[in-house]
C-alpha cells in the first residue's frame, strides 16, 4: 500500500511539476539539454505494467501524463477504451509496439524522458492520505 501511495504521489508531483514547468519560457530547450542522470528513468523503471480494465493510481497517473502529451483524457483511474486508444497512438508515435499494454518501454517514453525536477523523482514526501481515481477533493490534490 505504501508503495502505491509513493507512486501515486510521484505521479501527482509529476503532473503538478509539469504544469508549472510548461509555463516557463525556454523550458523545452532546457529539458532537452539535460543529461541522462537528470532524467526520470528510475521512476519509469519502478512503475508497474498496466493494461485494459486495470484501475487505480497508476492508471490515473498514466491518464494525466498522456493528457500532458496532448491526449484528451479525463483522470478517471479506469483503463478503458479512450485510454487504450491514447496509449496505442502514443506507442505508435514513439516506435513502440502499439499493444495498449503500458510496460517499461512505454513508461520510459512517457515519464523517463522528463526531468527529475518535473517528476519529483527522489526525496519526495509521502502524503498521509490516499487518492482515489476521480478524486475531487481539492485540498488533497493541492497538498501534493
Amino acid at each position: 500500500m505504501k508503495k502505491m501511495l509513493v507512486r501515486a504521489a510521484v505521479l501527482a508531483i509529476f503532473t503538478a511539476g509539469f504544469t508549472a514547468a510548461a509555463g516557463i519560457a525556454g523550458a523545452g530547450t532546457a529539458l532537452a539539454c539535460e543529461t541522462s542522470s537528470q532524467r526520470s528513468d528510475q521512476l519509469a523503471a519502478s512503475l508497474p505494467q498496466v493494461g485494459y480494465d486495470d484501475t487505480g493510481p497508476d492508471v490515473l497517473g498514466l491518464q494525466i501524463a498522456l493528457r500532458f502529451e496532448g491526449y484528451a483524457l479525463n483522470g478517471t483511474g479506469v483503463y478503458s477504451d479512450n485510454t487504450l486508444s491514447a496509449v496505442r497512438d502514443f506507442q505508435f508515435k514513439n516506435g513502440i509496439n502499439p499493444s495498449g499494454i503500458v510496460g517499461s518501454k512505454t513508461w520510459h517514453a512517457l515519464v523517463g524522458k522528463k526531468s527529475v525536477s518535473i517528476t519529483g523523482n527522489g526525496g519526495i514526501q509521502v502524503p498521509g492520505f490516499g487518492i482515489q481515481p476521480g478524486e475531487v477533493n481539492e485540498d488533497k490534490l493541492n497538498a501534493l
